[in-house]
């Protein structure tokens, strides 16, 4: 009797240990039974290649949500919104990563010959740009404020604001030359910067980057390893969410988003995921991408207990997020730019008035002259009529 009883409880304790098992792994990783699908790619193109939060295509009157492997149309503008990134890849030459609050208009892909002739413009945000050398019948063209950066084969770091456009490179050379012909062209170099201030007739060359665009530049490099290359088969797409949502996605120890990512990989590839958020205990997701089909993985983290959230609080204490910073210092920039227009605007109208009333002081002054030169050309008939009197 003994016996079967401590059998019962062995089968018992085993069924709650499994029970326990499965609760713990379903905290920590969900995988989704759905295999999402990915616009058909176009290796030849340009198309997105990655993506994370919320990114939106402008096309003529539409607004598009973006959507992985989906290809762009020449007169495309891209719009990342916060907290937000997307990598595009054009064709086999390179990729740009833009970062958050960037806007990027998609000008030219190919010549008349059908030779990839690539121009962008900048239109505000940063952007890492990776170009493979390129050919000499290929262009790869970038525009910013009234220059134009032109690029050989390079990695290199573009950031447009109100005060002016800022050019960082860690590799290679860009030239840079003024499309009004107002400087001579300059190339920057690896670990050079360029700063053309808005509105200025010079752009300023430094030997090493800013604080600024190198903690940027080591942010964007980490998420730009994202590549497919030409000679792998069809990449996988690896779609990841997590719950809650504003958890911090690594992959391979580099942070790729927040709350949601999305991914072309080649097929022969370990990805080494990592979700964290404060409060949760972390979130571990490894992925074989040989033989791996569309996935989409839902990465649900656990509530920390009162002690392992006073450890975390030690070992991670919380500190002030610079792109707060950052962004309230734009906002006044952008303000005081606002203000300035306004001034502008005040003058351009006491300007208008002005020329309104000088433009009517010289209709009555035109009046006036006409007046006169009629008096005068009645007091020379007048005149004449005497002179003709005293002549008889």
């Amino acid at each position: 009797m003994n016996t079967i009883a401590k059998n019962i409880i062995l089968v018992v304790a085993g069924l709650l240990f499994a029970l326990l098992l499965l609760f713990i792994y379903s905290q920590f990783i969900t995988q989704g039974r759905d295999n999402p699908e990915y616009f058909p790619l176009n290796r030849e193109g340009v198309f997105v290649a990655a993506l994370s939060g919320e990114v939106y295509i402008l096309r003529e009157n539409e607004t598009i949500k973006a959507q992985l492997g989906q290809s762009l149309l020449e007169g495309d503008v891209l719009k990342v919104v916060d907290q937000s990134f997307c990598q595009i890849q054009f064709a086999q030459r390179g990729t740009a990563t833009l970062n958050s609050n960037t806007l990027l208009r998609l000008q030219r892909f190919f010549n008349a010959d059908k030779d990839m002739d690539i121009a962008t413009e900048i239109l505000m945000g940063s952007m890492l740009y990776r170009v493979n050398k390129t050919e000499d019948n290929q262009r790869f063209l970038i525009e910013s404020e009234g220059a134009i950066y032109e690029i050989t084969g390079t990695d290199f770091l573009i950031t447009r604001s109100l005060d002016g456009t800022r050019l960082s490179v860690t590799e290679g050379s860009v030239l840079v030359r003024s499309n009004h012909d107002l400087w001579n062209p300059t190339y920057t170099e690896s670990s050079e910067e360029l700063f053309i201030p808005t509105g200025a007739s010079e752009p300023q060359q430094f030997n090493s980057h800013s604080s600024g665009q190198s903690k940027l530049m080591e942010d964007l490099l980490e998420i730009s390893e994202i590549y497919i290359k030409p000679e792998q088969p069809d990449p996988v797409m690896i779609q990841l969410e997590t719950i809650p949502q504003g958890a911090n996605i690594y992959l391979n120890g580099r942070k790729i988003g927040t709350s949601s990512f999305q991914g072309l990989f080649d097929p022969n590839l370990r990805l080494n995921f990592r979700v964290r958020k404060r409060g949760y205990a972390d979130g571990l997701l490894v992925v074989e991408t040989e033989g791996e089909t569309n996935r989409l993985y839902r990465v649900e983290l656990s509530p920390l207990r009162l002690q392992d959230s006073l450890r975390q609080q030690e070992e991670f204490p919380i500190q002030e997020d610079p792109t707060e910073e950052i962004r309230l210092e734009y906002q006044g920039q952008l303000e005081q730019r606002e203000e300035q227009l306004q001034r502008i605007e005040l003058e351009r109208q006491d300007l208008q008035e002005e020329i309104q009333q000088s433009q009517n002081r010289n209709d009555n002054l035109q009046q006036q002259l006409s007046s006169s030169t009629q008096e005068i050309s009645r007091l020379k008939e007048l005149i004449l009529q005497i002179q003709q009197l005293a002549d008889q």
